[in-house]
């Protein structure tokens, strides 16, 4: 029954990474994370969006719950293309992440900075049209996940819970990706 399970799971791997495979992104984060698991030290994470009151705080707020277990070793922080620092997380992106379990009631909107290029040891954003800006700023592709999630930003409740479920989705399959990452690091 758990090799069934194991099955599914593994399909479901493979088809969320059907689409970042088309753009050839899978085999350079994979090769990427790779070598950051070789050097043995702490992955930090900046999530990105472009305001940096829904999407991308509601990723570093779920993916910090998911990982706090794993036994990874990550800073976690998110950033906006366009944000304006120091803006709240939208009310509806606070009560959708409340309700699965994480907190966003401290957070406040900050913009991309130049330290963060370089500090940031894998960038996850929302959707491909960030992923091209940051490679604009030079970002290698082989540091940038893409999570594919449309802007909930002007909806209702239920938009903003049905983003949060999506993130929380995705950002499982990452999870199993920079788990199985440090496994193979202690393993070795």
């Amino acid at each position: 029954m758990e090799e069934r399970g194991l099955t599914q799971k593994v399909k479901n791997i493979i088809i969320n990474w059907s689409a970042l495979a088309l753009f050839g992104l899978f085999r350079r984060v994979w090769q990427y994370l790779t070598e950051k698991a070789e050097d043995e030290s702490i992955l930090n994470i900046t999530f990105i969006c472009t305001g940096n009151t829904c999407r991308s705080p509601m990723a570093q707020a779920l993916f910090t719950q998911m990982a706090q277990d794993s036994g990874i070793t990550f800073t976690a922080s998110s950033a906006g293309l366009a944000a304006m620092p120091g803006q709240p997380a939208a009310e509806y992106a606070v009560k959708a992440c409340k309700a699965l379990g994480a907190d966003l009631s401290a957070h406040r909107s900050k913009s991309l900075l130049q330290e963060d290029l370089a500090s940031t040891d894998l960038f996850v954003v929302m959707t491909m049209q960030h992923a091209q800006a940051l490679m604009k700023l030079g970002v290698a592709k082989n540091k940038i996940y893409i999570l594919h999630v449309p802007d909930p930003f002007g909806g209702n409740l239920e938009t903003y819970t049905q983003c949060c479920k999506e993130i929380r989705r995705q950002l499982a399959t990452l999870l199993e990706l920079i788990k199985k990452q440090e496994q193979k690091r202690t393993d070795e």
